[in-house]
């Protein structure tokens, strides 16, 4: 079969490590691998192109707003991707400048679009103004267009398919299960982490502010303005803490070097670490949010109730290490249970979806 031109629009792209970058470069590799030829539009502190693992990426200059971590204005998007002219382009993110541009491109064009909803945020006070703004003006710029839309959660399905009025697909993040391989069990280490932006909807406060101070904890992600904050509140409780921002290559290092992993996000859709963490052999303590408990579920099905932070973070990290004998069981066991997850089965399906003929 003739192979496509794929057009992945996204506002983050490796080298980041957030969970819409991470998501979209194993996304483009392994489509690449397939066969495909792929490129990537996304943001740059100047304009430049770059082919890595296969695919082409093209970073175009952009600048970011404040408050926000995602909105980066990006003015030479829209003749970027038409420079390249794709088969199809995908855009990626609610909440972003980017993915208006990429649905604006393909109502001028007539050329096919699919939409990726990553997470919903759930946004208060002065904020709220802005999603409702977005709501009304700028998500029916891509909304509409996208004739195929993909949810990385059912409860971002549930969510989506209101607006949209559209098909949606549950689609889940992947992982790589040989990239993700510890040597040592989790209990042998002291380090309590966080793998992810500090973003103050991530719960990043609430990590400073509950676990014990007598613990050691590492804050590994990229600065979204809260490092100041946390470093305060962990110096005046005289925590052993650091931070640190690896490449997303050596992230397995940061969990192999952890006892376990925390996420108190306030919302989620499918988060990329829950994955990590587990295919790492690392109990993954989060928030109901999401995916993360039916995930836990399927994966832990002996003691995924005690990976839930249902309250203060302390005790859910004192809960775990009491139930250790039931966490190891399943950790044992949850490599099998991850391989659903493989990135080159969720490369597949969405090629699938983008080869559909009712477009």
């Amino acid at each position: 079969m003739k192979s496509m031109k794929i057009g992945i629009v996204s506002h983050s792209f490796y080298p980041n490590k957030d969970g819409v970058a991470i998501h979209n470069y194993y996304l483009a590799k392994e489509l690449a691998k397939i066969g495909e030829e792929v490129h990537v539009f996304t943001s740059g502190d100047s304009d430049m192109t770059e082919t890595i693992e296969g695919v082409n990426v093209h970073r175009i200059w952009s600048f970011r707003l404040p408050i926000f971590s995602s909105l980066l204005i990006c003015p030479g998007l829209f003749f970027g991707i038409d420079r390249i002219k794709p088969d199809v382009i995908h855009a990626h993110g609610y909440g972003n400048f980017f993915s208006p541009i990429a649905g604006l491109y393909s109502l001028i064009t007539g050329r096919k679009m699919v939409f990726t909803l990553h997470g919903y945020p759930e946004l208060h006070g002065a904020k709220r103004i802005f999603l409702i703004l977005y709501k009304n003006i700028l998500a029916p710029m891509f909304l509409i267009p996208a004739k195929k839309i993909i949810s990385v959660s059912q409860s971002g399905k549930e969510i989506i398919v209101n607006e949209s009025k559209r098909e949606v697909f549950v689609l889940p993040n992947g992982i790589d299960l040989e990239k993700f391989r510890c040597k040592t069990p989790y209990y042998e280490n002291e380090l309590i982490t966080y793998v992810g932006r500090l973003d103050e909807d991530k719960g990043v406060l609430r990590i400073a502010e509950e676990v014990d101070p007598k613990r050691k904890i590492l804050f590994a992600g990229k600065d979204e303005g809260m490092k100041d904050r946390i470093g305060k509140i962990c110096r005046e409780r005289k925590m052993d803490f650091d931070f640190t921002e690896v490449s997303p290559d050596k992230v397995p290092e940061i969990y192999c070097r952890s006892r376990m992993i925390l996420l108190p996000s306030k919302y989620e859709g499918f988060p990329l670490t829950m994955l990590e963490s587990l295919a790492s052999q690392r109990p993954f303590l989060c928030t109901d949010v999401g995916e993360v408990k039916r995930v836990l579920k399927d994966t832990m099905p002996g003691s995924w109730q005690y990976l839930m932070i249902s309250s203060d973070i302390e005790n859910a990290i004192e809960d775990v290490e009491e139930h250790e004998d039931e966490i190891n069981r399943d950790l044992n066991q949850v490599g099998k249970r991850l391989e659903k997850y493989s990135w080159k089965k969720i490369a597949i399906e969405t090629l699938e979806i983008y080869r559909d003929k009712l477009f």
